[in-house]
């Protein structure tokens, strides 16, 4: 197998930052944190009219482009790395930026924890042949709970559900299309229960050997948080625990009303059981 470019991806609110800090401690894999640029420099502009890609034009998008902290390169590294490598297409040139970020931290293999490709995956997927997506899934009772109570999530228990199942069926759909070679589910209460089963089944998908340091991920939890609001990750700097979010206690029968009537078919699809009478 080629190496794999590493995609995790999933409804937000579902663990996938705890994740991405877990595969980023592996001693051959820098994961970035939500990065975005696979999809959103996929520009025009960045390409001259045969095709071929204006490695100028595309250095200058990418520095300029909202998340470019994230990186933590510097404007000549990225021009100078970018002319070096003097990349054909598209997908070349964004090989190049995250082979560069994986080298100047002593890595082989490098990764994008970037929740909105989930919505792109089929369309990454054959801009990338090497590309593997991990789609981290939860509860969905409890992922829409923790949306609805983020700042910049649904006013409403009903919205937060929608919003959820939305994103979890847009990357049940690809995976269906990509197959067990390019694509594996893993769910975060497992992850969070048996976190060192889940990592090696998840390695071995991605062809790496199970790494026991991953599990120490919540000492470099201050890596993330300097480009984030802390409060949205309050438990990142934590060891693992199971009883941060219980649906069991966080809802009311009203709420389980709603969301078994929107999201209770796919929710069980996943293996979680329970409803209304709790």
């Amino acid at each position: 197998m080629a190496d794999p470019f590493v995609l995790i991806v999933g409804a937000e609110r579902s663990g996938t930052t705890v994740l991405r800090g877990m595969l980023d401690c592996h001693s051959e894999l820098a994961v970035l944190y939500e990065s975005h640029v696979v999809t959103e420099l996929d520009a025009a502009f960045v390409r001259r009219d045969d095709g071929t890609l204006n490695v100028d034009a595309f250095a200058k998008a990418f520095i300029e482009h909202r998340w470019f902290k994230r990186w933590e390169l510097s404007e000549n590294e990225v021009v100078t790395g970018l002319r070096a490598a003097d990349p054909i297409f598209y997908a070349d040139a964004i090989r190049s930026l995250f082979a560069l970020y994986a080298r100047l931290r002593g890595k082989r293999l490098y990764g994008d924890k970037s929740p909105s490709y989930i919505f792109r995956m089929t369309h990454i997927a054959e801009r990338f042949p090497e590309a593997r997506f991990v789609h981290l899934v939860r509860d969905g009772r409890d992922a829409a709970r923790s949306l609805q109570q983020a700042p910049w999530g649904p006013d409403d228990f009903a919205g937060a559900v929608r919003y959820w199942r939305d994103w979890l069926e847009a990357g049940l759909r690809a995976g269906h299309r990509l197959g067990p070679q390019r694509y594996m589910e893993s769910r975060y209460e497992r992850l969070v229960a048996e976190p060192e089963e889940t990592l090696s089944e998840i390695c071995e998908f991605l062809g790496l050997n199970y790494e026991s340091r991953m599990l120490g991920f919540h000492r470099r939890a201050d890596e993330v948080l300097r480009h984030e609001r802390p409060r949205y990750h309050e438990h990142l700097a934590e060891p693992l625990r199971g009883d941060i979010r219980d649906w069991r206690r966080d809802l009311d029968d009203g709420d389980l009303r709603t969301f078994e009537r929107l999201a209770g078919e796919v929710n069980r699809s996943l293996g979680y059981q329970g409803g209304v009478g709790r």
